[in-house]
C-alpha cells in the first residue's frame, strides 16, 4: 500500500511543476527557463534593510536614478546630433 503514497507524491510533484511552468509562461514568476533580472535580489535586500536602517533610503534613490539615467542614455534620449 506504500506504493500508492509514493505514486501520489510523485503525481502531485509533477502537477506543481506544471503549474509553475504555466505561471512562468504567463510571466507571473521566474521558475526554470527564465532568469531573474540582475540585481533583483540585491534590491529586495536593500528595501528590507531600509526598514532597519532608514538612512539607507538615499542609496536606493541614487541607484534607481542611475538606472533611469542609464536607460535614457541607452535609448539615445538626451543626446544632440553631432554636426559634421
Amino acid at each position: 500500500m506504500w506504493w500508492v503514497w509514493v505514486l501520489g507524491i510523485l503525481a502531485s510533484g509533477y502537477a506543481i511543476h506544471r503549474l509553475a511552468m504555466w505561471a512562468e509562461g504567463r510571466g507571473w514568476i521566474y521558475y526554470r527557463s527564465k532568469t531573474r533580472p540582475p540585481g533583483a535580489a540585491g534590491m529586495a535586500l536593500m528595501h528590507m534593510a531600509q526598514i532597519v536602517e532608514p538612512e539607507i533610503e538615499y542609496v536606493i534613490e541614487e541607484i534607481q536614478s542611475q538606472e533611469i539615467r542609464g536607460e535614457a542614455t541607452r535609448s539615445g534620449e538626451g543626446h544632440e546630433p553631432k554636426a559634421d
